[in-house]
């Protein structure tokens, strides 16, 4: 097991050189990101950071003693959003064709691999509620909600592949107690290749000049490994690794999808793809923290919910009070941010 951690360790290596070494290509074909309308940083910034995860994930993957032919449809899923989200970095492209895509890799995650979320357990208190027929249509809702998910709170340094790294940290966990080395081992590798994307993006420690974003191709590419590796969970454990108990490993980005949603649709009217600037981050920017500390208390946010989970995970509760008590954290954000916000628009 000692070998993976080396594994990790090249990955990590792998990801810092690419992205140390593409980044003046990346300006020189037009590969970034430039500040204007909601975009506010200084500058062009390289959008490699998810080709620099997938190569140090790759280049770790064929270094490991174990079978890939599990994950295939996994790597499928990754090459597929990696093609995808590079074009819509370079020239956007139709949100039809986004929607396309990350529609193929969910079902390549439900039908090809066969993991499906086919039961819910008693989360109402009621009885256990489970999907049959449903349970295809629902997973792939849910694992395309969590790449967008993902997506959504990738609007500030740190932030996404933060997040994302603690919920990795989290499901590797539970995968070391269950004796799964294969996937161990995978997210070993991925974990790597993250901290090696983070010391590019994480703002601190005078960063501006290296700085990296994720683009399209990081932050979907980092919903579908959550989406993958969280369904996996809930398979292998038949179950005790509920879809409730996700909901506390992804708690930053399902709270900040489901308040956007919410706000836009029920409160705004609007369609709820229309792009504003309420997600979390701006909400306690808007509070007056600066961008560090920003991304600091949303990543301490990330590491309560994770940190409950891995609490519910060996020390088990029923699934109705794991999620009564999502609830009540998810109320109290909602209530909060949308009282802020209101009175916001209300000063303007």
């Amino acid at each position: 097991m000692m070998s993976f951690w080396w594994t990790a360790l090249i990955a990590l290596i792998v990801t810092v050189i690419f992205l140390s070494g593409m980044s003046p290509v990346a300006r020189k074909i037009g590969l970034v990101d430039l500040p204007g309308g909601r975009k506010t940083h200084r500058g062009s910034v390289p959008l490699i950071g998810g080709l620099g995860i997938a190569l140090g994930m790759t280049i770790g993957f064929l270094l490991l003693a174990i079978s890939l032919s599990t994950f295939r449809a996994y790597l499928a899923g990754v090459v597929l959003l990696l093609v995808i989200g590079v074009l819509d970095d370079f020239n956007e492209v139709s949100p039809r064709l986004r929607l396309m895509a990350q529609l193929c890799v969910a079902l390549f995650l439900s039908c090809w691999a066969g993991l499906q979320l086919d039961q819910f357990g008693n989360f109402l208190g009621f009885a256990d509620f489970s999907l049959g027929l449903w349970a295809i249509p629902v997973t792939v809702v849910m694992v395309i909600a969590l790449i967008n998910a993902v997506n959504m709170i990738d609007g500030m340094n740190g932030v996404a592949a933060g997040t994302s790294f603690l919920s990795l940290l989290t499901m590797l966990v539970m995968y070391t107690q269950l004796g799964a080395l294969e996937s161990h081992a995978m997210l070993l590798v991925i974990c790597g290749s993250v901290v090696g994307f983070l010391s590019f993006n994480y703002p601190m420690w005078h960063y501006s000049h290296r700085l990296v974003f994720l683009g399209d191709a990081g932050s979907t590419l980092l919903g579908f490994t959550l989406a993958w590796f969280g369904i996996k969970l809930n398979v292998m454990t038949h179950g005790v690794v509920s879809p409730v108990l996700l909901l506390w490993i992804f708690l930053v980005p399902i709270c900040d999808l489901v308040t956007v949603t919410v706000r836009r649709v029920l409160i705004k009217r609007v369609s709820p793809f229309t792009a504003d600037r309420e997600h979390m981050h701006h909400f306690f920017h808007a509070l007056g923290l600066r961008q560090s500390l920003v991304t600091l208390v949303i990543l301490l946010l990330s590491l309560f919910g994770n940190v409950i989970a891995l609490r519910f995970y060996f020390h088990p509760m029923t699934n109705n009070c794991i999620f009564a008590l999502f609830v009540s954290v998810f109320v109290v954000y909602f209530v909060l941010s949308q009282l802020f916000w209101l009175k916001h628009q209300s000063a303007r």
